[in-house]
């Protein structure tokens, strides 16, 4: 058996890897309320969004290239040099691994000076600041853990309504279901082209919301993504290797009897 990573473990026979993912806190917040599922992220793959019209994709999964172990990823083509082709390994893990949010987070003292808790990105009640960035949180100070159900290849500005919907936009209280009402992200940029800064559909929310995060051109340039669909195990730290195997099951299915042992 190969030696494990630091991140990897065996439960019920079958090797699990547990990830960092770093959320902005509005998007921790929709967490918390059970509004988002789905985060689209690009990382990774640079290569093929350097002309992303160039590359056609071909196939998600596990895949064995150059002779390497199988790994979970995308593989794609080059439109104009089909022999040109590129794999794309996943750093996101695979459908049944683990992911634990990274966010914005501060320890907290006692008058003695000694710590004696944590506080989070929207625990602003018990903590105005000074805050530490996500990118400094450890796994210990991690409270959101999420296990991954599905992971697709796609462009960006191909999500559904539905989908927009599940990357946890923000619909607003006056909204009605025959006249929908969502967040505008980035109220500038609309006054900017002449539009109103609240949205009629939860897909121009998502856009307006990749372009304050990304930037307009990232959008029009219409990059690859991953789409990590998520189901959340806990939020009130890691979560138990019972509650971890319940969820795999569901996620998994009849495919984790189908799944390769590693003891």
């Amino acid at each position: 058996m190969a030696k494990l990573k630091p991140n990897q473990f065996l439960l019920d026979g079958h090797l699990i890897t547990e990830l960092p993912i770093l959320f902005q806190t509005e998007m921790v917040q929709s967490i918390l309320e059970d509004r988002k599922t789905q985060t689209r992220r690009g990382k990774g793959l640079d290569e093929v969004n350097v002309n992303s019209y160039n590359w056609q994709l071909a196939h998600v999964g596990d895949v064995s290239y150059n002779d390497l172990p199988k790994r979970f990823g995308a593989f794609f083509y080059n439109l104009s040099d089909p022999k040109r082709v590129a794999f794309k390994p996943c750093p996101y893990g695979q459908p049944g691994d683990l992911l634990w949010l990274k966010e914005t987070w501060a320890p907290l003292f006692d008058q003695d000076g000694e710590q004696f808790g944590i506080a989070h990105s929207t625990d602003t009640d018990i903590h105005p600041g000074p805050w530490e960035p996500s990118i400094h949180m450890p796994k210990s100070a991690a409270r959101i853990w999420l296990i991954v159900e599905e992971i697709r290849v796609e462009r960006v500005r191909d999500i559904s309504e539905q989908d927009s919907k599940a990357e946890g936009v923000q619909e607003l209280d006056f909204s009605s279901p025959h006249f929908p009402k969502f967040r505008d992200y980035n109220p500038q940029w609309a006054r900017k082209t002449g539009g109103v800064p609240i949205c009629k559909t939860a897909q121009k929310s998502f856009q307006t919301l990749w372009i304050s995060i990304k930037g307009e051109d990232s959008w029009k340039s219409n990059p690859w993504v991953w789409v990590i669909r998520f189901r959340v195990l806990s939020k009130t730290g890691r979560p138990s290797n019972e509650a971890i195997l319940a969820a795999r099951h569901l996620v998994l299915g009849s495919q984790i009897s189908n799944l390769p042992s590693h003891v």
